[in-house]
């Protein structure tokens, strides 16, 4: 019998290993992720705060600062915000960042009037609020905010006002 069994195995493995044919499924495509999900919550804020190392800096830098150098970055629009920091006025243990706050304030935006609603008023921001808050100067050349469409002269030249050149016209 064991004889048997032995020639049993012996057949077996000299035949060709039959194969399963089976037919070729296309997988489905993984979902690509969605980086952009955040950005599409009514309440998602997107901001960098990095007083701690602002702090450290002027930490760093303020016994090396001579009489000169302060004088100097006094006359900085920023200084309001540099003293807080140099003269020690914030209390870094109960920094964090927090766009709660923000995210408030941003609710009271009304686009279409282009201003903040705060109870029954509304408050439009400035160019003059604004550099009295940042304490910015309001001089010089306005800097253009809507950006008008590139227009090449080669194109217009070479091919007209068309638009952009056919391969043909290539």
């Amino acid at each position: 019998m064991e004889q048997e069994m032995s020639h049993k195995k012996n057949e077996a493995e000299n035949q060709p290993k039959r194969r399963i044919k089976t037919m070729a499924q296309k997988s489905k495509p993984k979902p690509k992720p969605n980086y952009d999900r955040k950005a599409k919550h009514p309440d998602y804020v997107q901001f960098r705060c990095n007083a701690y190392a602002f702090n450290s800096i002027i930490r760093d830098i303020k016994d090396k600062l001579n009489e000169r150098q302060k004088k100097l970055l006094k006359k900085t629009p920023f200084w309001n915000l540099i003293e807080l920091f140099y003269r020690q006025r914030i209390d870094m243990s109960n920094m964090n960042k927090s766009d709660l706050d923000l995210v408030q304030l941003l609710k009271t935006f009304d686009p279409n009037t282009k201003s903040f609603k705060f109870g029954t008023k509304l408050f439009q921001i400035t160019g003059n609020a604004v550099t009295q808050i940042l304490g910015l100067p309001n001089e010089g050349k306005s800097v253009k905010l809507v950006n008008d469409r590139y227009t090449a002269t080669f194109r217009t030249r070479h091919f007209g006002e068309k638009g952009k050149p056919s391969k043909n016209q290539v």
